[in-house]
């Protein structure tokens, strides 16, 4: 018997056969062809009923995962989603077809659209191979002596293998350093910063830019300084500007994806801008946060992988890449400067470990077995799935975004004509949750030049990131944008 007998694809069509796969059942579920909590056909053996490859049908079950129109229900394989879309509810069992998702209007009892951007999407499950590392890792942490403060020594070789390979920073296991993420990575470097000098240290900082990291900086005790961001990424003439009167001890950079503009510094910019930094005696802080998801282009080698001179202090999460429950990143340490390493070591030890042995013992098992490639892969594809629907959505509004060549968020310029923070204000009110663009620029006089939203698409369900696109414009149509 035909596990699928509604599915039709046509080899010679212009669309993909796992899309097509996908859109038909999709179709059905909207129809309620399909129903909710109802079981679908082993990727297996539907692909061998439609005489496809296996991958055709996993591609298209992880766009519908990733929809929330199927959830992987652990021991039982994969369901119709029992919870779906509240507009779609009503709708399962009708004949006749649904408007499109992007014309549906959250209920007013729904939970708060969010798209602020930072939050990575979540899968419905676990990864199987991340249940058995952790159930590996509880007999690991009980019989095992606690790892150093610096972190558990399997993680910190596993990590140190990931970003030489990805990331082309050559490092060791005692170069890695264990942070429970960005924010204590920065508060470690300035209360560092701040020992090695003996004094408050001048730490630059790009504006528009991460405000979690400014304010991890100025908690240590740094005195941050402003400095503006171009097109590709911070302005080298302007930092120099910066570093004129009184030095600065370190910048700060997004150099991958500027955050939030998006910009990428070109290589040219930063090797001028590590000669500089050498030069000047200035320490160079590179927040790695996601090079990961690069959506069009390769990804440009990382400001450590071209430190000749070994200044660099590289900073990664795994809270975005794989789980932002994890609460576990790292810092690779600089290799030309000695007495920031012994520093930041001290401060670590000073303050002690804060993830726990029992995460970093199945992080390294977890990473050794591929698990976390898999999971940025995976992750990746749902990021591109998303980004091309939420283009596709502005383009057919007339509308065009910035910073879309990697990440998980897109900046939407405004016209002068509306105030993008009133605009984010009325959005809430419509159920959307969106930051405005002057909420990351460091000085007040600089806000009303920053007219623009970030929009996130990682944590939301599609369904519900198309809903809250269509809120957004909704509410420009009505305020005759664009013309």
């Amino acid at each position: 018997m035909d596990p699928m007998p509604f599915v039709r694809l046509d080899r010679n069509g212009a669309t993909s056969l796992s899309r097509q796969l996908a859109d038909q059942i999709r179709a059905s579920i909207v129809s309620g062809q399909l129903h909710p909590g109802e079981r679908v056909p082993a990727t297996r053996k539907l692909a061998e009923s439609l005489g496809v490859s296996r991958t055709v049908v996993v591609s298209a079950y992880d766009q519908l995962l990733g929809e929330a129109f199927l959830e992987g229900v652990a021991g039982s394989g994969t369901r119709v989603s029992r919870e779906l879309p509240d507009w779609l509810q009503s709708r399962t069992h009708e004949a006749t077809p649904p408007p499109s998702l992007a014309a549906q209007q959250p209920l007013p009892s729904s939970p708060l659209i969010d798209l602020a951007p930072g939050y990575p999407y979540v899968a419905p499950e676990p990864p199987r191979d991340w249940l058995r590392a952790l159930s590996a890792a509880a007999h690991d942490a009980w019989a095992d002596p606690a790892p150093a403060a610096a972190g558990a020594g399997e993680l910190r070789e596993q990590l140190a293998a990931h970003v030489r390979f990805f990331r082309g920073v050559p490092c060791s296991a005692d170069d890695v350093v264990i942070t429970s993420g960005t924010s204590e990575a920065l508060l470690l470097v300035g209360l560092t910063l701040r020992a090695v000098q003996g004094s408050a240290p001048r730490i630059a900082v790009e504006t528009p830019g991460y405000p979690e990291g400014r304010r991890a900086l100025e908690l240590a005790g740094a005195e941050c300084r402003a400095v503006p961001v171009s097109a590709n990424g911070i302005d080298l003439t302007a930092l120099q500007g910066a570093d004129r009167g009184q030095s600065l001890a370190a910048v700060m950079l997004t150099p991958s994806h500027q955050y939030p503009m998006g910009g990428r510094l070109p290589a040219d910019e930063r090797i001028a801008l590590l000669e500089w930094a050498h030069v000047r005696g200035v320490t160079v802080i590179e927040d790695d946060y996601d090079s990961e998801f690069r959506h069009t282009g390769p990804a440009l080698p990382s400001m450590a992988s071209l430190d000749a001179h070994g200044r660099t202090v590289y900073i990664a999460s795994l809270n975005k890449t794989f789980h932002p429950s994890l609460r576990c990143g790292f810092i690779v340490l600089p290799a030309g400067d000695t007495a920031l390493r012994t520093a930041l070591l001290a401060a670590r030890d000073s303050v002690g470990a804060t993830v726990s042995a029992h995460t970093q013992f199945a992080l390294a098992r977890f990473i050794e077995g591929g698990g976390l490639k898999r999971a940025v892969a995976r992750n990746r594809r749902e990021y591109q799935h998303r980004r091309s629907l939420l283009l596709a959505h502005f383009a057919a509004s007339g509308l065009s975004v910035d910073g879309a060549d990697g990440g998980l968020h897109v900046v939407l310029p405004m016209p002068a004509m509306i105030d993008a923070r009133e605009l984010a204000a009325e959005l809430r009110a419509r159920g959307v949750h969106i930051e405005p663009l002057a909420d990351f620029v460091v000085l007040a006089c600089d806000r009303d030049e920053a007219n623009g939203l970030i929009i996130g698409y990682g944590q939301e369900t599609v369904p519900r990131l198309m809903q809250g696109l269509a809120r957004i414009t909704e509410a420009l149509r009505e305020r005759g944008y664009p013309g």
